[in-house]
């Protein structure tokens, strides 16, 4: 065999051997691109996801500021207080005010302030004219606390009592004292004392707006007097909270 036939053959083996290595020798030839390319492109649908809440701002709550009729709004900081002031058609003591109080859905109500405390006075006064009282006063929800035994145990008098309705804040602004009340005594008559001293408290009010009791001088309209549990008048003031 002579050169230049060895030279041609030689020539015709490399030439297929890069052919062959050009389409399975893990290169890529033309059709075998076009072909992985129609897979990689194949439209696959993405998972739903649902899309969580965005947090809303929080909204202050709502103020409540309904009464019943003819009931007064006072506005707290513990929350709206509603009382109505309401005329028995008989004497009655503390216990039947709370049962009365009871069927309005309340309590026998305390006074946070000295506003609230002449509001209902006021409140009263009108309910005395209507009704041609005597001697007028209103049962009020405070109690003596009981390490107050009598004035000597408890000498600073503005903390002797506390407000028993569950809604009041306890404290000084609302007692307002007849002048030298209260006297934590038993009473005159008690002899054997089985009545217990005046741990319980009423509004006292006059006809005229600026003296009470006219046969007890010095008393004023709108002031606090302590008295017997057991003892009774006509008027009472309830409370409870505004919706």
């Amino acid at each position: 065999m002579n050169l230049s036939l060895l030279l041609f053959l030689s020539l015709i083996g490399v030439t297929v051997s890069i052919i062959v290595k050009g389409r399975g020798g893990g290169g890529r030839g033309r059709y075998d691109y076009d072909s992985d390319s129609s897979d990689s492109h194949e439209h696959r649908p993405r998972p739903h996801r649902p899309r969580l809440p965005r947090p809303q701002p929080g909204r202050p709550p709502r103020e409540h500021t309904n009464c019943p009729a003819n009931w007064l709004l006072f506005k707290r900081p513990q929350g709206n207080w509603c009382v109505g002031t309401f005329v028995h058609p008989t004497m009655i003591g503390i216990v039947a005010s709370e049962e009365q109080c009871k069927l309005h859905g309340a309590r026998v109500t305390g006074f946070q302030s000295s506003e609230e405390r002449m509001r209902i006075a006021e409140a009263a006064r009108q309910l005395v004219i209507q009704n041609n009282l005597v001697k007028p006063s209103v049962w009020v929800g405070a109690r003596n606390k009981p390490e107050c035994g009598s004035r000597s145990a408890c000498p600073d008098s503005r903390h002797s009592f506390y407000w028993t309705d569950g809604h009041t804040q306890n404290g000084t602004d609302g007692f307002g004292w007849q002048a030298g009340n209260p006297m934590l005594e038993y009473g005159y008559n008690d002899v054997h004392r089985v009545n217990g001293i005046s741990g319980c408290v009423v509004l006292s009010i006059g006809r005229n707006g600026v003296t009470a009791y006219e046969v007890w001088k010095g008393f004023l309209h709108g002031l606090l007097d302590d008295t017997w549990c057991h003892a009774t008048t006509r008027l009472y003031a309830c409370g409870k909270e505004a919706t």
